[in-house]
């Protein structure tokens, strides 16, 4: 029988695939990095906003420099094991490479870098799966900020509410 024509796999996207110069591109640069910092810091980046990280990158432009990539080949700029590390230690900076992290090329010492992010924190609204670092509480009474057709996803969410002439009223204040 002969192969359909329809039957044909179409990728959607219009990304470019990285290809393997690029990649060993990039395995160069951070070896020539390596070089010109004393030190390389190993972050954890967890809902982690891109318009932020700009800011921070362009406020150390020059003093820091910072890697996001497949973790495999920054680990092969870094060196995997003792013999192919660019520097001697580096393959164990290679195996913290777990998950969502990215590399900090940098000559500020940590106590210096401390001072920097603590100086420059910016707040944030929190995202999906984020701990509360406060109490909050909703006061007993109307809430009127709620339409009608609502309150059965609150009463769904463990809120103790009844519906008053299309008002919804909270029952008992509630502390989260």
């Amino acid at each position: 029988m002969p192969k359909s024509k329809r039957a044909k796999i179409v990728n959607l996207t219009q990304t470019k695939r990285k290809t393997k110069e690029w990649k060993s591109k990039l395995v160069d640069t951070m070896r020539e990095e390596i070089d010109k910092y004393n030190f390389i810091y190993v972050i954890r980046v967890e809902n982690m906003r891109n318009d932020k990280l700009k800011e921070i990158r362009a406020d150390l432009t020059g003093k820091s420099r910072f890697f996001a990539g497949k973790n495999k080949v920054m680990q092969l700029a870094l060196g995997t094991s003792p013999e192919t590390e660019a520097k001697q230690n580096l393959h164990l900076v290679s195996e913290a490479l777990r998950g969502q992290h990215m590399l900090m090329f940098t000559n500020m010492n940590l106590k210096e870098l401390n001072e920097y992010f603590t100086k420059n924190r910016i707040k944030h609204y929190a995202r999906g799966g984020c701990m509360c670092e406060q109490t909050v509480t909703v006061d007993a009474g109307p809430l009127p900020q709620f339409q009608h057709d609502q309150e059965p996803h609150l009463r769904a969410l463990g809120m103790p509410t009844k519906l008053d002439k299309g008002v919804i009223q909270l029952l008992v204040t509630i502390p989260f």
